[in-house]
């Protein structure tokens, strides 16, 4: 796989410099799409997708090695130009880390956006039943699907802590996964596994230079002031909605305007 094929291109054309959105815990870059198509005119909006989620490359189960990959590959597009970075959840994990990398090789982050993420504390690892249901959560809440209806079909769902199992009797289900592959699921899983772990065992560095914007669900618990000592100094938004229902509806539109905002105020060099 080329380093070029873990890019989503969602608006490719543009003067402004380009926003980069980085993958949540799942892996996936496709979250990003209407937002991206909704930013507006002239700005460019591409989404990392992350090593095998749609491939057979093995999942980075590390922040600081996604990072290396990622900051390598920006900045071999833009070696000494601007880029603005975004990331959700996780996402926001590993596009701060990849912007204290960018700056050293000499690329200017001149945004970065953390979108309802909680600056990382080391944490023990949750057990391996925990971990197939929240997986189960976080996909179909990507999916759209309303909290109650998660709810319903996570109830239907065994306890177990074998994935092959729990996998078995998740197609069996009646629910959006009886339609997936149980081999689809285990791929899916082995890449928000691989980054649960690496958002447990790492501990965010201060050190970033840029302007940042913190963007909170006013449903979610407090986020911005869990980065005071790393990002200090960064400006944060609340938008209406919880955790995944903010990449929609008015929440998205309020994302949308929010970052617009920043963007348009970026003094292009």
């Amino acid at each position: 796989m080329s380093d070029d094929a873990i890019l989503l291109p969602i608006a490719e054309t543009g003067t402004r410099p380009p926003l980069y959105c980085v993958h949540a815990v799942s892996g996936s870059p496709f979250p990003y799409v209407p937002f991206g198509r909704a930013v507006g005119a002239g700005q460019p909006v591409f989404a990392v997708e992350a090593p095998g989620f749609d491939n057979d490359a093995d999942p980075v189960a590390d922040v600081t090695a996604l990072a290396e990959r990622y900051a390598a590959l920006l900045h071999s597009r833009h070696p000494a130009g601007q880029l603005a970075l975004l990331g959700w959840s996780f996402g926001g994990v590993v596009a701060h880390e990849t912007a204290l990398r960018l700056q050293r090789a000499g690329t200017d982050v001149a945004l970065l956006v953390l979108v309802d993420s909680t600056c990382p504390v080391p944490a023990p690892v949750p057990p391996e039943p925990e971990l197939l249901r929240r997986f189960v959560q976080d996909m179909l809440s990507e999916a759209g699907l309303a909290a109650h209806e998660v709810r319903a079909t996570l109830a239907a769902l065994p306890h177990e802590s074998s994935p092959e199992r729990f996998f078995a009797a998740a197609t069996a289900s009646d629910s959006l996964l009886a339609d997936l592959a149980p081999a689809l699921l285990r791929r899916r899983y082995g890449v928000f596994r691989a980054h649960v772990h690496a958002l447990y065992t790492h501990r965010a560095r201060p050190g970033h230079r840029g302007r940042t914007l913190c963007v909170q669900a006013d449903q979610s618990p407090p986020v911005g002031r869990t980065w005071d000592g790393v990002l200090d100094g960064a400006e944060v938004v609340t938008v209406p909605g919880d955790h995944h229902s903010i990449w929609s509806g008015t929440g998205l539109e309020r994302l949308v305007a929010e970052v617009s905002g920043r963007l348009a105020g970026v003094e292009v060099r």
